[in-house]
């Protein structure tokens, strides 16, 4: 990430700016209201972290790529 920081001068302002339309969308009211609002990389999270507490290995999922 470091390269990054370095060749966007204004890095900060836009990691800040994406926190925050990401804030404001999740704190959206939902079209049905029995669900919730995600971010389509959320899910992707969701399941990495419940299969690490179940300890199942993700880098056999590399490998299927």
């Amino acid at each position: 990430m470091q390269g990054i920081t370095k060749s966007i001068s204004n890095y900060p302002l836009i990691e800040k700016t994406l926190q925050q339309i990401l804030s404001d969308y999740l704190s959206g009211t939902p079209v049905d209201e029995n669900t919730e609002i995600r971010h389509p990389g959320q899910q992707v999270l969701r399941t990495k972290e419940e299969s690490l507490l179940l300890g199942k290995d993700m880098s056999v999922m590399k490998d299927r790529q």
